[in-house]
């Protein structure tokens, strides 16, 4: 995962990575780490908050906007039932779906961590 490859050594918080694209590439292409994103992930292992799933929501509705749809596969993982449940009350789950997500269930397993 890229947050354990990139957490320890990054001269950036994780969270302001998408703001600085091109320092990123650099700080990889430096360092030699990879830079061929294969998948990824948004959640986190003890729980994803609506917050953060509204704001990747939002990103990918500009993707859609901007006729942009994700080239590696992508899964969702809301950290507990009740994140699923209301992001797919509020349509955030179609909006996934349509930029090439997945949408990871909580119900009975837990999610990439567990």
């Amino acid at each position: 995962m890229l947050c354990q490859q990139w957490g320890k050594e990054s001269p950036l918080p994780l969270k302001q990575w998408h703001r600085r694209p091109r320092v990123f590439a650099e700080v990889a292409r430096e360092k030699g780490w990879p830079t061929n994103l294969k998948a990824s992930l948004i959640g986190s292992c003890t729980n994803s908050s609506y917050e953060d799933m509204t704001r990747s929501a939002s990103i990918a509705r500009q993707a859609l906007a901007a006729g942009i749809k994700a080239k590696v596969p992508f899964t969702i993982s809301p950290g507990s039932e009740q994140v699923r449940a209301t992001i797919e009350r509020d349509g955030l789950l179609e909006v996934f779906d349509k930029v090439g997500g997945t949408v990871l269930s909580n119900r009975r397993v837990p999610g990439p961590c567990g």
